[in-house]
């Protein structure tokens, strides 16, 4: 389009000038924040640390998933993030970067799905765009955890293809793909596995060929890695990604709070004009379009809700469903232009409400990106670290140790999936409780650093506890994740060995 089109366009519809706008100001935002975040080199958020030494673990040749010890327990994340993350780490090396590549590099393959997905059902560009900018207007909502070296954007990615794969593809190859897709989604986070289901439904409904190859493909590769995976761990595999997380509490009395204050407020008027195709008669779009984008729905706000309400669910699990929305709101934008030329006051209406929605969700960047002061905090943090003599376990984010020059030590989230779950496996919980008491007693740690006040995990232990305080940073306000819970390291040492760890804790992320 040249300029004097382009310039007519803007004339003629002021409106899509103005939704345009709005959209590229929100992607614009996201990218700035994506490029100033990516180099930072500390822990964005609190578990990002112990990604690294995942990828560390596999850098060195060893297994991801075996028994728990102090030195290493995985989360219980399957291994396809992690692998994403070490090819890049063997071309740049490990640390945050690799990471954060791959979560950047998903978050704009998601995007750029969004796009085709509103641009393929017959919509135009401004539709298209809008929908992308409306996902990127969701980065504050997730907790910033787009371009953290988290498997969440990576998930979420390959999901969404999938879902594109099974609306538009047309061949038995394309139901295959989408199914392997599927599965690569599993073997990053669990609850992807979930999307199967609607998504096998329509293809059921709408072309038994294309669902009989789907389904087939999707048990034959979801059963084969599986067992493959657990075979090359000795069963380590399954104990970790299915048999400790079905062993964690789910609230369910609070998923109607969750469902109405983290989706249906922020997204009121998004949503209403999602649900336009379906208040109209008119047939609308291409076939089938209505019953695909209700079970695709369906499907991410199960994975996203089940997420938010399990144990340690933050609102980062609530990525797919944001995605979601950015699609059927970009679907029903394109609806109802569709089927309202004639009615312009209709249509003004429509745009109102997603202008306002828009102009809602325009966040202020600083409190994601972190300041010089902040690098110039960790920094001083690493050095005070350095001459402590003999071993230093920090609790939560114990990479930063590693960085130090000190030993890497499991982080205490993976220790308390495995301990908190009523799972076992080969006696998993009490050898690890074991090691961790006899680490206590020999004195094996000259200091522990833990975050803020918080020592719940072994309340038994903090009576014979000497805290340091917050001495270690000159401000308050520093050295602070930008993603995540807001944990910050602190001190403590011991006044004598009679002390046990407490192998029983209950206490919720």
């Amino acid at each position: 389009m040249n300029m004097k089109r382009l310039l007519d366009t803007a004339r003629r519809r002021p409106r899509d000038v103005a939704i345009v706008g709005l959209s590229c100001l929100l992607i614009l935002l996201l990218c700035c924040t994506m490029i100033v975040r990516i180099t930072y080199p500390f822990d964005l958020e609190w578990m990002e640390g112990a990604m690294v030494d995942h990828v560390h673990q596999v850098l060195e040749g060893k297994r991801l998933y075996g028994p728990p010890s102090l030195r290493f327990v995985p989360f219980i994340y399957p291994p396809v993030f992690t692998w994403l993350a070490s090819s890049i780490a063997l071309v740049l090396g490990p640390g945050y970067l690799a990471l954060r590549l791959v979560s950047v590099a998903a978050t704009a393959a998601t995007m750029a799905c969004i796009y085709c997905f509103v641009r393929r059902e017959g919509a135009g560009w401004v539709e298209s765009l809008m929908a992308t900018g409306l996902y990127a207007g969701c980065y504050p909502l997730s907790g910033y955890y787009y371009d953290v070296g988290r498997v969440d954007a990576s998930s979420v990615c390959f999901m969404l293809w999938a879902a594109f794969a099974v609306r538009f593809g047309r061949s038995v190859g394309s139901a295959m793909g989408a199914a392997a897709l599927l599965i690569v989604a599993y073997h990053t986070k669990q609850t992807s596995i979930l999307l199967a289901l609607p998504l096998g439904a329509y293809l059921w409904w709408v072309e038994r060929r294309r669902a009989f190859w789907f389904w087939g493909a999707w048990i034959a590769l979801g059963l084969g890695t599986s067992v493959a995976l657990d075979t090359v761990h000795q069963g380590w595999f399954g104990y970790y990604t299915h048999r400790v997380v079905g062993g964690h509490a789910i609230a369910w009395d609070q998923l109607l709070a969750v469902l109405r204050g983290e989706i249906v407020i922020p997204f009121a008027l998004a949503l209403g004009v999602a649900c336009f195709p379906y208040l109209s008669r008119s047939a609308i779009g291409r076939k089938h379009a209505r019953l695909y984008y209700a079970l695709l729905t369906i499907g991410l706000l199960v994975i996203a809700g089940l997420g938010r309400i399990h144990t340690g669910g933050w609102i980062n699990v609530l990525m797919p469903i944001h995605a979601g929305v950015a699609v059927v709101t970009g679907w029903g934008l394109f609806a109802a232009r569709e089927h309202n030329e004639s009615n312009p006051l209709i249509l003004r209406f429509i745009y109102l409400l997603l202008g306002v929605q828009l102009i809602m969700m325009i966040w202020d960047p600083r409190p994601a990106i972190p300041t010089q002061a902040d690098r110039q905090a960790g920094h001083a943090w690493l050095n005070h670290v350095r001459s402590i003599h003999g071993d230093v376990w920090t609790t939560h984010r114990g990479h930063l140790t590693f960085l130090a020059g000190k030993k890497r030590h499991a982080h205490m989230m993976a220790i308390q999936d495995v301990m908190r779950s009523t799972a076992d496996f080969r006696g998993a919980k009490s050898r690890l409780a074991m090691e961790v008491n006899e680490a206590l007693a020999s004195d094996q740690f000259a200091r522990m650093l833990m975050d803020n006040d918080d020592f719940w995990f072994m309340p038994s232990v903090q009576q014979h506890m000497v805290r340091d305080g917050d001495h270690w940073f000159s401000q308050p306000d520093v050295f602070w994740p930008r993603a995540g819970a807001r944990l910050r390291r602190r001190s403590a040492t011991f006044q004598n060995a009679n002390r046990r760890w407490n192998t029983n804790p209950q206490n919720p992320r």
